[in-house]
């Protein structure tokens, strides 16, 4: 196993992540996960424009894609 360093910082409009070597930035946007029926711009290659996190049974849409297929979004 080896030990990998990440920074996190999330801010009010935007989280900023890195590993030391790359560096990701993304809205500080969250929204309640729905079927998507169109697949417009999910062909996207960046995963930090199609980010989802689940957890236990429920699912969030994250950054981009929150304020694309959300209903209602949330942020700080």
């Amino acid at each position: 196993m080896t030990n990998k360093k990440i920074g996190v910082d999330v801010g009010f409009g935007f989280v900023k992540a890195t590993n030391g070597t790359q560096k990701y930035v993304f809205p500080s946007v969250v929204g309640e996960a729905s079927d998507i029926r169109f697949n417009t711009g999910m062909d996207n290659k960046s995963i930090l424009d199609n980010l989802i996190v689940k957890l236990d049974s429920s699912k969030c849409f994250i950054g981009q894609l929150a304020n694309r297929q959300s209903q209602f979004t949330f942020s700080t």
